[in-house]
């Protein structure tokens, strides 16, 4: 009986031994928990071994039972403890690999290795299903913002294109334009040229006239002499015919000649009234257009000024027509750039709407109740 005692507590002190070693070598890690029961089923068959002897026969042949109900016991522990939470594991990573993010996964307080991996497995789960979740919902406002940038781009570029037509219509009429000026242009300079000209004719003209002015002037002064001799002579031949008269016989062929002498006079006074009435007329008509030509040279002086400042005008509105063609070619040329521009991003935004595309079908694999609620 003492040596049963005996043997009984050496297994008792052994015990706590042996928990404190395998404490020593595994920690709180996994091993710990298997190793434990091993040991302790050891200390019990090396128990049971060291006082067989002192047992009886039936007593002895209950050993072998027992220590096949307890090494049972302990390998369903073991197999409890590690086998199914390893099975359990592998399961969720299975689904989880095939792309099931609705598996549920509870959180454990254990700190060995099966514990971390489950909680890991729970965090890779949720970390999983949060960033999936926000790849799906970026995906769709990619697809979304790919296609409103593809309708817009498609907007710029019709746009850009008619923008282009136009200038290349407002470009043509500038020409046009600047045709039409450079014509304008050289209409006015040769009419200043011809209004030049004329100008120079008419004080040409004026000056004529004050000279045809002076000559009806000394032509009237003459004519006023000549009617004085007509005068005079008539009344000689007057005189003579009075003298004729007195001289009887004698006189009468020269009362012929002064009767013919006084005809004469007469007839060259009257020619003479006559002319100086013609020449009044005329110096007064002459007098008229000088009046005319004085009045007409000041505005033909400023028709020339005005059709200089026309022409100015119209070599300014060409250069200014050509920097405004000038400016135009350049915008035509930015409108085609802007539609060759928008043409790429119309291209680019189908690629982008393409591959956001593709990364919902990628994200399709994964299987989950969030993704398949509707995004808001």
């Amino acid at each position: 009986m003492n040596e049963l005692l005996k043997e009984a507590l050496t297994s008792l002190i052994v015990i706590p031994v042996a928990i404190g070693i395998l404490r020593l070598i595994f920690g709180r890690s996994i091993m710990f928990r298997i190793s434990l029961p091993l040991v302790i089923l050891m200390i019990f068959i090396a128990f049971i071994s060291s006082i067989e002897s002192m047992m009886g026969k039936t007593m002895a042949a209950m050993v072998t039972p027992v220590n096949v109900v307890l090494g049972t016991i302990v390998f369903w522990n073991i197999n409890r403890t590690l086998r199914k939470p390893l099975e359990t594991a592998i399961n969720q990573l299975n689904e989880l690999a095939e792309g099931d993010l609705d598996i549920k996964i509870d959180q454990t307080k254990r700190q060995d290795e099966l514990g971390r991996m489950n909680n890991s497995i729970f965090h890779l789960s949720s970390n999983l299903k949060r960033i999936i979740s926000q790849i799906d919902r970026n995906a769709s406002g990619l697809l979304a913002a790919s296609h409103q940038l593809s309708s817009s781009s498609e907007q710029l570029s019709q746009g850009a294109t008619e923008q282009a037509s136009s200038v290349e219509e407002v470009s043509s009429t500038m020409q046009e334009i600047s045709a039409n000026i450079e014509q304008n242009s050289f209409n006015s300079s040769k009419t200043e040229k011809i209004s030049t000209e004329a100008a120079m004719r008419i004080q040409e003209v004026e000056s004529r006239a004050k000279e045809s002015m002076k000559a009806s002037a000394e032509i009237a002064e003459k004519i006023s002499i000549i009617n004085d001799i007509a005068f005079q002579t008539n009344i000689l031949a007057l005189n003579a015919s009075v003298e004729a008269s007195n001289a009887g016989e004698h006189g009468k062929g020269f009362s012929v000649v002064a009767s013919e002498v006084r005809k004469l006079a007469e007839r060259t006074k009257l020619a003479a009234t006559e002319i100086a009435k013609l020449s009044q007329q005329s110096l007064e008509l002459t007098n008229e257009a000088g009046a005319l030509l004085g009045d007409t040279i000041p505005q033909i002086r400023q028709s020339t000024q005005m059709i200089q400042e026309i022409n100015a005008a119209g070599s300014e509105q060409s250069s200014g027509v050509a920097q405004v063609t000038g400016a135009m070619q350049q915008f035509n040329d930015i409108s085609q750039q802007n539609a060759a521009s928008s043409e790429e991003l119309s291209s680019s935004a189908e690629e982008l709407a393409n591959q956001a595309e593709q990364l919902k079908e990628i994200i399709a694999f994964f299987k989950s109740e969030i993704l398949e609620a509707p995004q808001q």
